[in-house]
């Protein structure tokens, strides 16, 4: 990774949302701002969030990122040297670029590196 980097998207391997940036990948994506983790998936085609990191919010959807962009910066806050701040998205068909934005503007307002994992896929 490069020092560029804000977000690491961590979803299953060969999940919808997978083949969906890989194929038509959002600017964040395309650039290097975010850059995604495959996990291979338990049976149910489910992922675990990081034992790495601490789950500072959980949303159904990633579409509350975009309805929630303040709690998202507030609960991210400033490097303090703890782990790095984990959001997790229950279940996700996409992820659009104004919903990554939100994560990459915390991540940079904070100094730090989110993780964002996609638990599931429809």
């Amino acid at each position: 990774m490069t020092d560029d980097v804000a977000l690491i998207i961590q979803l299953p391997a060969g999940s919808v949302v997978d083949r969906q940036l890989e194929l038509d990948p959002p600017p964040s994506v395309a650039s290097g701002r975010a850059v995604i983790e495959r996990v291979t998936a338990d049976v149910a085609g489910t992922i675990q969030p990081p034992e790495a990191g601490q789950v500072v919010l959980s949303f159904l959807s990633p579409e509350a990122l975009r309805r929630e962009p303040e709690q998202v910066k507030r609960e991210i806050g400033p490097d303090d040297g703890s782990e790095p701040p984990v959001v997790v998205i229950e279940v996700a068909e996409e992820l659009r670029e104004d919903e990554l934005a939100v994560l990459v503007q915390a991540a940079d307002d904070a100094s730090r590196v989110v993780i964002l994992c996609i638990l599931g896929s429809v």
